[in-house]
């Protein structure tokens, strides 16, 4: 248990450190938009405080994770906020409160899940673009809902998704393989979702989520 928070841990400090950084040292560089990216950047401090005192949770013995009830799309919206960073990418969420869907469990767990299929979208695109679009949008059908996470980078190929969400495999430069690993384990095993790849005919990926609406 502890070897596997840990691992959720790392994995989740790693996006807001990143903005951070990012968003800091944009502000340093441009007074013009300074307060847009201070603000964004406060948004990951706040991120990283939540995941620190989840883990000291954790470290004190606690047998059950703090639980609480949660919604999708205040999860998603939540992690819109981190994402945005002027000049260099930005998350797009279309959301229907009809469309929402209501959580019981472990929020943090849930977040990063779904943080680490935002990032495998990102991480798609080719690093020499500096701006990248991912968008996400949520559907109702009579016994789903669904999240889509589209992106028009370089696209998965269909024998990669045979192996992706294997433990310790990557097809990425200096990746871990745990990422999406890790997301199955939350997404699939915790809340009973599924969530699949299909390549975009116009190039990208479609990253598709389906929770279950019972």
């Amino acid at each position: 248990m502890r070897k596997k928070s840990e691992e959720v841990l790392i994995h989740a400090l790693k996006s807001p450190l990143t903005n951070i950084m990012i968003n800091l040292d944009l502000a340093l560089n441009n007074n013009r938009n300074k307060k847009q990216f201070l603000s964004s950047a406060l948004n990951s401090v706040k991120n990283i405080s939540t995941l620190l005192r989840e883990k000291i949770h954790l470290d004190l013995n606690v047998k059950v994770c703090k639980q609480s009830l949660f919604s999708l799309n205040k999860i998603l919206k939540g992690i819109q906020l981190t994402y945005h960073t002027p000049n260099k990418h930005y998350l797009i969420v279309n959301l229907n409160k009809n469309n929402d869907i209501s959580f019981f469990g472990h929020l943090l767990s849930f977040q990063e899940a779904l943080r680490c299929l935002v990032n495998n979208s990102l991480e798609s695109y080719p690093d020499y673009l500096s701006y990248k679009v991912v968008q996400i949008i949520s559907y109702k059908t009579k016994n789903y809902v669904n999240v889509l996470i589209v992106d028009n980078g370089r696209g998965i190929p269909f024998w990669q998704k045979l192996f992706i969400k294997y433990k310790g495999v990557s097809f990425k430069k200096g990746g871990s393989g745990c990422g999406l690993w890790m997301a199955s384990q939350i997404l699939e095993k915790q809340y009973g979702a599924k969530f699949f790849f299909e390549k975009n005919d116009g190039g990208g990926t479609t990253t598709t989520i389906k929770f279950r609406n019972s």
